[in-house]
């Protein structure tokens, strides 16, 4: 897709930049202590709004998920968050609430999981982090980690709500409730709410950087088999952090170091591909859904005596050939659901135990690719294929079909059990 220029009408550097969960506004935070909301579609953009009530340089905004109504959070050098909240018109924002709790500049803002509700949590200079959770009477309650990196926190992101390897959704475990923090002391701290209050998950704390910590992220598990979280440097560094199960140790590996600070990382919804913001003012994607089944794709480099001008990948899986394009049809709910079917010749090369009528190394592949606006149509539409499948399986071939669910060690990357 092409790049789009959208002139915000900041009068001064723009801190950071928020799209809403329809991908239809985008909220701005500058240096100018405003925040302006601008509509876009397609090509075009149009101004909506301008949120003034910061005394300072706003450095962050976030927007909460639309089951909770059209709100954004703002973070500020005064030290102060605010909640705005749209009225009957899009150009109508009224301040919701002002949290005041901080005594020094609020650096970093993140909206959990709306499964666990409205909270959100907040890393300020003065080395606190707080979490301010919504009350069904319209207070809020508040929990703090006091000193959670002593010479400031500069970033927090939430773990998602299921753990690693559970079925996403499916209620049978209890939500997760931790966050990750990264600071000033060049450390990042994984922290786990218990019986009230939160309590540090790591030990010790994470420390690969020799400089400041510029941003934390948690990447989305999506029933991965475990969890991980980047972490970006002022040294120039990405770290990538990764635990299998509960109580184990924390393993980080450096993933590029970028010779210029890194200021910001932000994984895909899948979390498959990773996105680097450095300070030679470059976005790159060091981590994409290709390194993640490097291991498992074979490339075809000759064609009997001849090197081939492009090497030919074979079987990097239907979903780096189908989604980039999914990304382009579908723009917003309005464009879902979409339901395609695939054939196609699958050749397993690295599978080394094929069995006759069983599984071979080449065979023809049906499935389908489609996208869904929540989980709970994806589960129905595959529940009626697979009815389909064992009625077609029993009159037709006169045989049974028993299904089952897939080894946690079979699932691809950014996949997840049914």
């Amino acid at each position: 897709m092409p790049s789009q220029k959208i002139e915000t009408g900041h009068q001064d550097v723009v801190h950071d930049v928020c799209m809403d969960y329809y991908g239809k506004r985008l909220a701005t935070a500058s240096s100018d202590a405003t925040i302006k909301i601008i509509g876009v579609s397609g090509s075009s953009s149009q101004h909506l709004a301008v949120l003034s009530g910061h005394q300072g340089p706003v450095w962050q905004v976030a927007w909460t998920h639309p089951k909770f109504g059209t709100m954004l959070a703002s973070c500020s050098y005064d030290g102060r968050v605010i909640i705005w909240k749209e009225g009957n018109k899009p150009e109508e924002w009224i301040q919701a609430h002002i949290f005041t709790e901080h005594k020094s500049s609020v650096n970093s803002i993140a909206w959990a999981p709306h499964e666990l509700g409205l909270s959100l949590a907040c890393g300020s200079s003065d080395g606190n982090i707080s979490v301010f959770t919504a009350r069904p009477d319209g207070g809020w309650d508040t929990t703090k980690i006091d000193q959670a990196h002593q010479v400031g926190v500069t970033s927090v992101s939430w773990a998602p709500s299921t753990a690693p390897g559970a079925l996403v959704g499916s209620g049978l475990l209890d939500p997760v409730y931790k966050l990750v923090s990264g600071g000033c002391d060049n450390t990042v701290k994984v922290w786990k709410l218990f019986n009230g209050s939160w309590k540090m998950d790591c030990f010790p704390a994470l420390q690969m950087h020799s400089d400041w910590v510029r941003d934390v992220a948690w990447a989305p598990n999506l029933g991965l088999p475990k969890s991980t979280i980047a972490s970006s440097s002022q040294d120039g560094t990405v770290v990538i952090w990764t635990v299998a199960k509960e109580g184990d140790q924390w393993e980080g590996r450096i993933l590029n170091d970028f010779k210029t600070p890194v200021w910001r990382v932000s994984w895909s919804l899948t979390g498959n591909i990773l996105a680097v913001a450095d300070g030679n003012n470059n976005v790159t994607l060091p981590l994409s859904h290709r390194d993640s089944i490097s291991g498992w794709v074979a490339w075809v480099t000759n064609s009997g005596q001849s090197e081939l001008e492009i090497p030919i990948a074979i079987r990097p899986t239907s979903e780096t050939v189908m989604y980039p394009y999914y990304s382009k049809w579908i723009r917003s709910h309005r464009d879902l659901p979409l339901k395609l079917n695939q054939w196609g010749n699958v050749v397993r090369w690295e599978f080394s135990n094929p069995a006759p009528f069983i599984r071979s190394k080449e065979f023809l592949w049906q499935e389908g690719h489609t996208a869904f606006a929540t989980k709970e149509e994806a589960d129905q539409e595959d529940m009626k294929y697979e009815q389909e499948q064992q009625q077609h399986q029993q009159q037709q071939m006169v045989s049974d079909l028993e299904s089952q669910v897939k080894a946690i060690q079979e699932l691809f990357l950014g996949s997840h059990l049914h």
